[in-house]
């Protein structure tokens, strides 16, 4: 009795496998444990492996944490995306490093080739402020809620390789993500720097957007990556810092462009300065946000910003009744209660101590309300002090946030 009530009390995982037209294999596996509350999880865990069925683990697979509230069509995209990158043929510099940031197409532009920044974005631009010399283009919209890392790597990568076109393919940023994130374990478990399911999470951090950087001979040396305003502003006090030094060499159109991953307080964005033009045309900024919400025009002073912040906010309350809505525990629940937890968010506890409301999966709107105004101060600072250091006339900083 003890034993089967052991075995029934016990952690296990449920794994599903199929066998993919052309060969390979895709599987979803999703662990349960004692007090979980729904079914299906939130996440569940997505391998695509070259082998056939019951091959096992290989060393060519990739991994990737998916939430269950992903359409079959999105599923599809993924799954035909990793297979594509563990079957296809490979070049050697991917076998030696174990990228494949060069399937962007027209991987690096000739080095004879004057890189100058896109215009012509027509319906493709979701916003643009021309004080400031700011683009915002229209990029793949992210529905993966933890990988904004590769999407502002994806971004920043075509920008710079001159295919803004593939800032829509979304095959090939699956085909690109899948492959970085295959790298990043091969990297985790070769160093011991991190631990597999810090990276097949989805979740691109600091550590692991400088180790994709640097294993890219296309982007070593032309993208910065700062995780924080904290850490934009301390470098950017100090004339010889690799940031500093950047924005100068644009300024003196000793570099024809630089890129930018810009942590802002929880979401990644990606942004490129590019010189002034022969013909005289002032240097240009484009930023994209994987969620293509307009900022460009919206973000001109901190007061702004905190207007900017407020509208998505409050924009996000019939999206959060939907989503609790769809929940069993939530589906009959009287409206006022729904209401109520989309404005007070829905407590959570681990091991008996009361988690700050700041990581419960549904937060409180005040909370939603804090991080972002935080954000986009954020974005407005860094978009601010580019364009000055590169000598795009300022625009006024207001202090009424």
């Amino acid at each position: 009795a003890a034993a089967l009530l052991g075995v029934l009390r016990a952690p296990f995982r449920v794994q599903w496998e199929v066998a993919l037209q052309g060969g390979g294999t895709a599987s979803l596996a999703a662990d349960l444990a004692e007090g979980a509350t729904a079914w299906p999880p939130r996440k569940v865990l997505l391998s695509v492996s070259p082998h056939d069925v019951g091959g096992g683990e290989t060393n060519e697979q990739v991994w990737l944490s998916m939430p269950t509230i992903m359409s079959a069509e999105q599923l599809e995209c993924v799954i035909s995306a990793g297979r594509n990158s563990v079957i296809a043929d490979v070049p050697s510099e991917r076998q030696a490093c174990g990228l494949v940031a060069n399937a962007v197409s027209s991987a690096s532009p000739p080095k004879n080739r004057r890189l100058e920044a896109p215009t012509d974005f027509g319906a493709n631009l979701v916003e643009a402020d021309a004080h400031r010399s700011v683009l915002q283009p229209r990029c793949l919209q992210q529905w993966h809620s933890d990988v904004c890392g590769h999407h502002a790597l994806f971004n920043v990568s075509c920008l710079l390789r001159g295919c803004a076109a593939d800032l829509f393919d979304e095959e090939c940023f699956w085909r690109v993500t899948l492959g970085n994130i295959a790298a990043l374990v091969r990297c985790g478990e070769g160093t011991g720097r991190w631990e597999r399911s810090r990276v097949t999470c989805g979740i691109a951090d600091e550590a692991h957007l400088r180790e994709l950087v640097s294993e890219d001979l296309a982007l070593r040396g032309h993208v910065s990556i700062v995780s924080a305003r904290e850490v934009w502003t301390r470098q950017l006090r100090t004339k010889k810092s690799p940031i500093r030094a950047a924005l100068d060499a644009v300024r003196l159109r000793k570099k024809l462009a630089h890129g930018f991953i810009l942590g802002a307080t929880a979401h990644w964005y990606a942004a490129v300065v590019y010189a002034a033009s022969d013909d005289g045309t002032p240097p240009r900024i484009l930023i994209c946000d994987s969620k293509n919400a307009p900022l460009a025009g919206r973000l001109s002073s901190e007061a702004e910003a905190a207007r900017a912040a407020e509208e998505r906010v409050e924009a996000s309350r019939p999206l959060c009744f939907e989503a609790l809505r769809r929940l069993p525990d939530w589906a009959h629940r009287p409206e006022a209660l729904v209401h109520e937890a989309v404005e007070e968010g829905i407590p959570e506890w681990w091991k008996g101590i009361h988690k700050s409301n700041m990581f419960w999966h549904y937060q409180p709107l005040s909370v939603k309300r804090a991080l972002k105004q935080s954000e986009y101060l954020d974005v407005f600072t860094y978009l601010q002090d580019i364009a000055v250091l590169v000598g795009i006339p300022p625009v006024e900083k207001q202090s009424d946030l």
